[in-house]
């Protein structure tokens, strides 16, 4: 599965790609860490079929995250870490680290 998370064609609530939607034709390869239409803006495309809104990825944002990262802390303290909301981290570990059985979530 791809975990390009600050990929403009990834859509967060449905956690799948959006090629098709956003291009109208398929991606041709499978959904992996190489995949060769990765990219972080739209500039240097040209959408078939624009979102409702575009999606802007903050890069600073998802480098906050990562260094944030800490599978020992709870999902709250990794968020006020990075700055950033609790579901926004939630949805980051749970694409970029699928590895982890139990997120950490205090009560």
């Amino acid at each position: 599965m791809c975990k390009h998370w600050d990929c403009v064609c990834y859509a967060p609530a449905t956690e799948s790609c959006d090629y098709i939607l956003i291009y109208g034709k398929s991606r041709g390869c499978p959904a992996t860490d190489k995949c060769p239409h990765y990219r972080t803006d739209f500039s240097d495309t040209q959408p078939v079929r624009l979102p409702g809104q575009l999606r802007r990825v903050n890069l600073e944002r998802v480098k906050r995250m990562k260094e944030a990262y800490d599978p020992k802390l709870f999902i709250e303290d990794m968020a006020a870490r990075a700055h950033v909301s609790e579901g926004v981290m939630l949805s980051w570990v749970r694409k970029e680290h699928p590895e982890h059985k139990m997120l950490r979530v205090r009560l």
